[in-house]
Formats: structure tokens, sequence, C-alpha cells
């Protein structure tokens, strides 16, 4: 096969110092020790065959994310970041050789620390930073400031691990400059209030990044290049409020015109490349863009850093859509583009946009449900979509031993991904799904456009499902006695879930629909509409009802939104409310409704109040229930029975993949 052309220049060659990359395409940092628990720093078995999948599928560069440099000066509870031991670099020396026999270059990130955003200082002592700070998670804490004689510690451990790190074969290194970490903390006025050389103004704030080339470049070599990764902007408005696109405000933090200076000051200091995104913890969904980001969101910050220096600059930010990462790299955006949650989905995504196979990409549906999501649940990170992420050997799809007829009964992502499963281990499979088309729950769920990912998803179920040959038989209701005329060796029942509608006194009233029924184009939108259901589904329907202007209140009986059901990853849920706020969203929070009206709600707070609240259309997005029907007649019927997705416990995605993935995968 050809170099698809209208792609072509995401697969040239680029030069980072010395070394060559044999395409633009580099696999963003993300941290390994999240992903894959391993102790003293050793890179096992499951670490070495995750990164080994993502060079086999074309990746021109792997940037390796987070080693620490000292493990004394910012002691944690738990390992957050990767410990560098010397006996570990045995580890580094087999992965490094492996990776290049793929023609993947080796980068490894190394950071100074967390400092203020550390949740977890070994012993309850307080967090370090570059100055007597509050910390991010607990405000009443004060920050310890390093001394200098600490801060050169760090320095001369930069130089000493790049020096060992190239011994292994790595063939540079990255700084960990971005995201407010300790690295951020030194370079930003924010949090860099010193009086010795290390602060002051914004060279001298950056003496730390100075003296860190310095000792790297003595240690490894004029010839070992290093990259600086840093935000071109930070999107504050002040500590811990961050600033959603489009927002008019006044930077608290790093604004573009110092971010373009610093830029200009690491490229006279001799940094080889810039990695440019933005944000810090406390505007987190910048550096972890979620679906509400367009793709390529940060590409306008690397074309300008681009503009300001001549070595080479690395995009990043959902730069899963092939379309958008050529485009950066052929209009001279950027040099190379990093993309990270999209090769958790697809590892091999970037040969798939190489050969032109683009409806072959399994999508990031940017839910972060299962990579930061589980990481803040302190469970390993993995992929909602892709259940094999960093457990590739004991995760791939075998053969079965015996070959059988299975019968997968519904539509949605569970069932789907139960089919492509049995399919692909040889079984014949047999999907029958009520409606007219595929998906379930999906189609309406991505009629927003910042869903829109999640019809890609679909797209690329309906060609696995046919290039698999499975027999999809849409309009066809599975009873009892199709099952049994059809005879199936396994039956696996993913009928997914339906519509809740609450008890509430006045439910059947004129204007009153079930979220599903409005996103299907069923119900039309009033002018004045009330979502009756904080969780995520009823603030993403609160959003998509405001694009055109109209009045949303939401009214949720718990304390907080987002509060029940799966947890909402933190930049996700950040973003939302933030996204709320901006668009006047009016919330009741500790509010049930009592009574439903022709376009009234009756209304009770926590402390017996009644109000009453006027509505065109109200929405309810109360939850969904389990549809259970066929399973309870199927197991007292047949043998060989099994449910998974929304039909055993009601989730999301996620939650319907990883049910088919586990079971199909043993069938």
């Amino acid at each position: 096969m050809t170099v698809h052309t209208a792609y072509e220049a995401l697969f040239t060659p680029v030069d980072i110092g010395g070394v060559r990359i044999k395409n633009r395409i580099a696999m963003a940092p993300m941290s390994l020790e999240s992903i894959i628990p391993f102790e003293e720093g050793y890179i096992n078995s499951r670490c070495k065959e995750y990164l080994i999948e993502r060079a086999k599928g074309g990746v021109g560069m792997i940037i390796l994310s987070c080693w620490r440099v000292n493990e004394t000066i910012e002691p944690l509870d738990h390992f957050h970041c990767n410990h560098l031991t010397e006996a570990a670099l045995y580890s580094f020396v087999e992965l490094n050789e492996i990776l290049h026999s793929f023609e993947t270059k080796v980068f490894y990130q190394l950071t100074a620390g967390f400092g203020r955003v550390n949740g977890s200082p070994k012993g309850g002592a307080k967090p370090v930073s570059s100055s007597a700070v509050s910390a991010y998670w607990n405000p009443e804490v004060t920050c310890r400031a390093l001394t200098t004689e600490e801060v050169e510690t760090l320095v001369a451990g930069f130089g000493y691990w790049a020096g060992k790190l190239k011994k292994a074969g790595v063939d540079g290194i990255e700084l960990h400059g971005h995201e407010g970490y300790l690295f951020d903390q030194f370079s930003s006025a924010v949090w860099n209030r010193r009086t010795d050389k290390y602060g002051g103004d914004l060279g001298g704030r950056l003496t730390f990044a100075k003296e860190i080339l310095r000792a790297i470049k003595a240690n490894a070599g004029d010839d070992f290049p290093v990259v600086y990764r840093y935000g071109l902007k930070h999107y504050m408005k002040g500590l811990r409020k961050g600033a959603v696109p489009d927002e008019t405000f006044r930077e608290y933090g790093r604004d573009i015109e110092e971010g373009l200076e610093m830029a200009r000051i690491l490229e006279r200091e001799g940094y080889d490349a810039l990695h440019v995104d933005a944000g810090a913890y406390d505007s987190w969904y910048w550096p972890h863009p979620p679906n509400y980001m367009k793709h390529g969101c940060m590409i306008g910050l690397a074309e300008q850093a681009k503009q300001a220096v001549d070595i080479p600059v690395i995009a990043v930010g959902r730069l899963d859509d092939p379309a958008v990462a050529h485009d950066a790299i052929a209009q001279g955006q950027a040099d190379m583009v990093a993309v990270g949650r999209g090769l958790l989905a697809d590892p091999a995504w970037p040969n798939k946009v190489k050969y032109g196979e683009l409806d072959e990409i399994r999508p990031c549906l940017g839910c972060h449900d299962a990579c930061t999501g589980r990481l803040f649940n302190g469970k390993p990170m993995c992929c909602a979509v892709n259940p094999a992420v960093a457990r590739e050997l004991h995760y791939e799809i075998r053969p079965a031993a015996w070959k059988k007829n299975v019968l997968v009964v519904g539509g949605g992502p569970a069932g789907m991904e139960a089919a492509r499963v049995a399919a692909l281990r040889g079984h014949a499979v047999t999907l029958c799904e009520q409606r007219e088309k595929l998906g379930g729950h999906l189609p309406p769920g991505s009629v927003p456009e910042f869903k829109k990912d999640i019809r890609r998803l679909v797209a690329w179920y309906e060609l696995q499902l046919k290039k698999n040959k499975v027999d999809v038989r849409l309009c066809q209701e599975a009873t009892l006695e199709t099952i049994a005329e059809m005879n199936p060796d396994e039956i696996v029942v993913a009928t997914g879930s339906v519509p809740f509608m609450p008890p509430i006194d006045g439910i059947d009233a004129p204007g009153v629909a079930h979220c599903i029924d409005v996103l299907n184009g069923e119900v039309e939108l009033g002018r004045r509409v009330v979502v009756l259901g904080g969780g995520l589904v009823g603030c993403e329907i609160a959003l998509w009802g405001a694009e055109d202007g109209r009045e949303v209140t939401i009214v949720e009986m718990l304390p907080a939104l987002m509060a029940a059901g799966p947890t909402v990853a933190k930049e996700n849920k950040q973003m939302t409310l933030d996204l709320l706020a901006l668009k006047g969203i009016d919330v009741r929070l500790n509010t049930t409704v009592t009574q439903i009206s022709e376009n009234q709600l009756t209304l009770m707070d926590t402390r017996f109040r009644r109000s009453t609240l006027a509505f065109d259309t109200l929405v309810v997005a109360a939850g969904m229930r389990a549809n259970q029907t066929l399973y309870d007649k199927a197991q007292q019927s047949f043998k060989n029975v099994r449910r998974i997705g929304d039909c055993l416990k009601v989730r999301n995605i996620q939650g319907a993949i990883w049910d088919a993935y586990e079971v199909m995968r043993r069938l």
C-alpha cells in the first residue's frame, strides 16, 4: 500500500536537534504509572507491550511520562510519577531497543515534581513549591518554599539522569514544564515570588529551566535533544477558576505575550524544540480537553509559538482527527502533532491515516471516563472504547477453541461490541435489533455537536460488523419463539435500558418529555426549558438546549450536580460547570418537584419551602432503568444465557463496552 496523498504531510521526516523522526506524529506523554502500576521504576512486560503496540501502529516518536529525578525533596505518600533507579535502567535498555526496531524514537519526560498540586505529601508534610503559596487541593495549607540548595540539587538530578538515560538508549528528553506543576510554578509570577536567582522577572524565573538545560547538555552532550513542554497561556480567571474557550476574561496567569517571550528565551538558551499546550490545574480542562473542546483546540497557540521561534514546535490538543492533524502540519502551524487519547482508543491510528483507512479508526470520545476518570478513583488508567489498553497481551482477542452459533439481542454499544468480539474469535454471530438502526441510545446521545464523536463510534461499529460478517437483523424483535427457532449455542442479552419517568403527580402533563424523545426530535423544545435531573446527561441537555437562546433551568434533588451515577472525570465536570455558568443556566439544587401541572412545576427544597416554576418544555433526565424483561424469561427457558451492558446495570458507554469485551473474549 502507498501513503494516502491527502495526508502525506504527516508522514514526512522531521529533525529535533540531531534526531531524525520518521514522521510528524508523536505519542503524547500520558503517565505510565497511572496506566500500568509498577515498582521501583522497572518497566514491566505490560508497560512494554502497551508501548510496543503504539510503535507497531506507526507513531514516529513516543514521549514517556513522567519521571522524577529526586525522591527526597518532595516525598510522596505513594508513587504518582515513575521512580528512576539505577537497577531499573536495564529495563529501559530493553524497551528502547524494541521501540527502535520499529523506527520509533523515544523521549523520556523528566519532571521537577508536583509542588502546590501534590495531593498526598508523605507523612502529612506540607507540599513544596517555588514560594510559600496556597496548596491547590487545600487552600488553607501554605506550601513550603524550596531552598536555593534544594533547587540546585534538583538541577543536578536532571543532569545526572539525562546522562544515564542517554546511555540506556534514550533519544532525547522532554521537560515537564506545563499544567501548573513545579516547573510551571517556577516560571510563573502567580506562584514564584522568590528573591534569589530563581525569581524576579521572566528571565529570572526561567533560571531553573536554563540551569537544567545546561546540566543535561553537560552530562549527555550538546547533540542530545531537549524539548520543553509548557502552556503558552494559562486560561485562569483566578486561583482554581478556569476560563472556557471564547470567554472574555482577564488572564490571571500566563498570557500569550509572556508565553511567546518565554518561547524566545528558551530558544536562545538552546532548547531544541517546544511542546505547546495551555492551562493549569486551575483550568484543568485545557491540558486535558474534554469533548466540549474542538479537535485541534490548541493549534492556534502552537502556531503563534512557531511564528516566534525557529526551533520545531509540537502541537497537542484533541488532534486525533486526521484532517485537523494534517492541516496543522501542511499549513505550517506546527512541526509535529502529539496524539494522546486517540492512541489509547486506536494504537494503529498513524498507519490507518497513512493508508487512508480513516473509517477503520476507533474514535476517542473525549469522555475521560476510563483514562483520568479511573485515575482519580485510584484505578489504573485505560480507555472507555478500548478495554485492552495496557493489558494488550492478556486481553488480545484469540480464536475460540470451539466455534459456536451466538445470538446477540440488542444493537446498542454492548450488543455491537459483543457481536464484534465474538465474530473476531470465529463464532457465527447473529445480532437482532428491534429498531431500524444500530446504536441503541447512542444516536440520540450524539445529537449535540459536542457529542459528535459518538456518531463516529457507531459508524465504526457498523463497519466492523459488516467486515466480520455478523448477520445483523434490524427491525427484528427477539422473542422466546424466535430464539427457539434459531437454536443458538450462546445467547447474549444486551437489551439496554428504558427511560425512567419518576412517579410525580402530573408527569403525563402536556409539555413533559423524556430526554431521549427530545434528542430524537420527537418533541420540540419551547422557549422556557426545565431539565429535571442534574446528572451529566441533564447538564448536557441543558447546555444543548441553551444554544438557541432558550431560558434553561436545571432542577436537582441532590446538593450538587453530577453527584450520582458513574463518576464524571474532573476535567469534564469542571468544564461542564463552567459552561453552565457562562451560559447563564439557572441551577436549583436540593430541590424536589412535587407536582406538575400545565406549564408549571411545584417545587420544594430541603427546608420544606414551596415555590413554583413555569416551563414550556419539561425535559426529564432522571435516569434509565435496566430492560431485563427478555433476560428474565430467556434464562428460565434456555441455557447459556448472559446479560451485559445496561441490561445488567445502567452505566455509561464504557460499562457497556467493557462488559461485552470481558464476556465475549472468554466465550
